[in-house]
């Protein structure tokens, strides 16, 4: 538990310590402008958002109102036919 800890901690203040402050670079060495950085992240959270919009498209699917309704008449249909096999 107290690695844990030492790693989380290092691994939180190591931007700190680093020598260039922290800053976002390029495979190249460049520093990436704040605009740049700003849209990056805007479009990481879009990203983010329109995955878990699909996955709750596909897992979360409601009934569209025709089996509903297609549903409910088997339902009825099963009723009334065991009603009239019990009172038989």
């Amino acid at each position: 538990m107290e690695t844990l800890g030492l790693y989380l901690m290092v691994s939180l203040l190591s931007p700190l310590i680093s020598p260039d402050g922290g800053r976002i670079t390029t495979a190249k060495g460049g520093t990436l402008q704040p605009w740049l950085v700003g849209l990056a992240a805007v479009t990481g959270f879009l990203f983010i958002v329109f995955v878990l919009l699909i996955v709750k498209r596909v897992f979360f699917k409601k009934e569209n109102a025709r089996s509903r309704k297609n549903k409910k008449e088997t339902q009825r249909l099963m009723m009334s036919a065991g009603n009239v096999k019990c009172h038989s």
